[in-house]
């Protein structure tokens, strides 16, 4: 559900993601198109493929960070 927010805040300021695009192509895509939210993005990016990929869920610290990481995301604007 973070990761589909953080999808919707990046659609919101004109960066969509294609469906033939990795979530990792797409983060390396919003680093270089949107600097400010690059770290951001790759932060929630790294927690969406490891609760998505491993074995393990993540961490209510984990949940916790990637919430204050989309918080974050959305109080920014592209200029």
């Amino acid at each position: 559900q973070l990761y589909a927010r953080m999808l919707r805040t990046l659609e919101q300021q004109g960066l969509r993601k294609p469906p033939s695009v990795t979530a990792r192509e797409f983060a390396g895509f919003v680093e270089r198109e949107w600097q400010a939210a690059g770290p951001l993005v790759a932060c929630i990016t790294d927690l969406y493929q490891q609760g998505r990929f491993s074995r393990r869920p993540l961490s209510q610290d984990e949940l916790s960070l990637a919430a204050a990481q989309v918080g974050q995301l959305q109080s920014l604007r592209r200029m």
